[in-house]
């Protein structure tokens, strides 16, 4: 194999990576149904057959939105389930590709470039945070042209950055701040001169994005936006420090854990073998840090990592979103350079990137047969109807998604309102109307799906989809609905239920609280207590 296959490798490796999200009914990836839900109603928008006329507004512009962009015009030829899929699965194999190309950047194998398999097939993935995977993809894809612009220290050169920099905002926010980090530190290692204020502008640029988002944000929030922004919540340095794995894998476990943990270790090792550690004599303090400029990009998203609050605003996890090019990162620069072939070089890749694959099975079949049995379901739903989807139960703690996740693709295949979706999100690109938010319902069932009260709450929820893993508490579900709602089908672990009541339109006010009605939790527990021995 010659150098231009090399070439070719990581765009190669990040297909086969993607080719799962592809061949299973619908990926094991949380939030992706939810996406699924914007796309659907982009894509239909305007169409009264799908949603009730007022009910949503656009919202577009804000940051994080550039998934539904792309996934838009592909969900209005092709539907928004594939659309999604698509855009995940191009995201992924994009990814490699443009870790590839930061690897020549750095001067060092694109062979390396698969070492970006386990973030990109990893919790991210698992989450379904597809806005952050583009946001790390192009990340990796402007690094280069940020540090060349960052030695021109030209205005031009610093236009080209703010524009990259708002071009990763509108991905996500997480990557605009990583790029905002990036240009500082490439603006700290070159000499302070005149030019020293045109490449500290693009990140000056985007920390004023950030504010003017926080601000747009907060101004058009929903109560349901506001609880999780009341107060900034922060994580132990303890739990971080030992989260480090299961936030790059997935919670696949301690085996999938250390093996990745393992064979990045004996990646770095193989590689650090194949060519002398000698380097050119550094004149002074200054070109050794300019020399080593990247491996301080990695070290400061690394203590940001350590630094950052768990939330901020609506946004959660937020620490741990400098996690993957942190990694990543500390292994292109381990890598040898890119004149340096043979088998320790691609083995180690290689590994790495068969690894996250080997590990995803379960899951993917998982998902895959979760798919299949909400499928049939999802055709019994008329369009345009009031929809909530809950869990009750205990939980698989063997999956690294959240199945219950797959009942949110109602939204977006049958239209309509569901009861906890995106569009109570200030950032969503269509929001629900302000005076029609059922925010009573919406508040009670986010915080605990088994406070849905049955007699109040379907009178505006006309189907509930309902997750149960454990089959020994279907029975008691089924009787918790009665009389208000039928079951109408079952299918694995789902069953779909249709209200009894009459049904307000989707447009009807809030529903007024009343703290004594009874739950469906209630009822599933005075179930059980009648079973219990005396």
């Amino acid at each position: 194999m010659g150098r231009g296959f090399d070439r070719w490798v990581p765009w190669i490796a990040g297909l086969l990576l993607s080719l799962p999200v592809l061949i299973v009914a619908w990926p094991p990836s949380s939030d992706l149904a939810l996406h699924e839900g914007m796309v659907g109603l982009l894509a239909r928008w305007g169409d009264p057959a799908f949603a009730p006329p007022g009910l949503y507004g656009l919202s577009l512009g804000h940051a994080n939105q550039l998934m539904y962009l792309l996934a838009w015009p592909l969900a209005r030829l092709l539907g928004p389930a594939l659309a999604c899929k698509l855009v995940l699965a191009g995201t992924m194999a994009a990814t490699l590709g443009a870790a590839g190309h930061l690897a020549t950047h750095l001067g060092r194998s694109r062979w390396a470039a698969l070492a970006a398999a386990p973030v990109t097939l990893g919790w991210a993935f698992y989450w379904g945070f597809v806005p952050q995977m583009i946001g790390f993809a192009l990340l990796l894809a402007l690094l280069p042209h940020l540090d060349r612009n960052a030695g021109q220290g030209s205005a031009w050169a610093a236009l080209r950055s703010t524009l990259a920099v708002v071009l990763l905002g509108f991905a996500h926010v997480s990557s605009m701040v990583c790029a905002c980090v990036a240009i500082l530190v490439l603006a700290a290692v070159r000499p302070f001169e005149r030019r020293t204020t045109l490449r500290l502008l693009p990140a000056l640029a985007g920390l004023s994005l950030a504010i003017l988002e926080d601000r747009w944000d907060r101004a058009v929030s929903t109560p349901l936006a506001q609880l999780f922004a009341s107060r900034v919540l922060w994580h132990p340095m303890g739990r971080k420090l030992t989260s480090v794995l299961t936030l790059i894998t997935g919670t696949h476990g301690t085996v999938a854990e250390v093996t990745v943990a393992l064979l990045a270790l004996i990646a770095v090792v193989l590689w650090r073998t194949t060519e002398s550690a000698a380097h050119a004599p550094f004149v002074d303090l200054r070109s050794r840090l300019e020399h080593h400029r990247f491996a301080l990009i990695a070290a400061s998203f690394f203590v940001l990592y350590l630094a950052a609050p768990y939330s901020v605003n609506f946004g959660a996890f937020f620490y741990v979103r400098f996690l993957a090019p942190a990694f990543l990162l500390s292994l292109l620069l381990a890598a040898p350079t890119a004149a340096v072939r043979g088998p320790l070089v691609a083995a180690p890749a290689v590994a790495l990137l068969l690894a996250p694959l080997v590990i995803a099975l379960p899951q993917l079949s998982s998902a895959n047969s979760h798919a299949a049995a909400m499928a049939p379901l999802l055709e019994r739903i008329p369009q345009n109807a009031s929809i909530a989807v809950i869990h009750l139960g205990k939980y698989d703690h063997e999956l690294s998604y959240d199945p219950t996740s797959f009942g949110n693709r109602a939204l977006g295949e049958r239209g309509g309102r569901e009861l906890a979706s995106f569009v109570e999100y200030p950032i969503a690109p269509i929001v629900i109307a302000p005076q029609w938010r059922w925010d009573s319902i919406v508040l009670r069932v986010s915080a605990k799906s088994g406070a849905l009260q049955p007699a109040l709450d379907l009178q505006r929820i006309a189907w509930v989809l309902v997750n149960v893993h454990d089959p020994g508490l279907t029975p008691l579900v089924v009787g918790a609905f009665e009389p208000e709602a039928e079951l109408v089908d079952a299918s694995g672990e789902w069953m779909l239920f249709h209200s009894r009541l009459p049904q307000r339109p989707l447009t009807a006010p809030d529903a007024e609280v009343d703290v004594a009605a009874e739950t469906l939790q209630d009822r599933v527990n005075r179930q059980l207590a009648r079973r219990a021995p005396p």
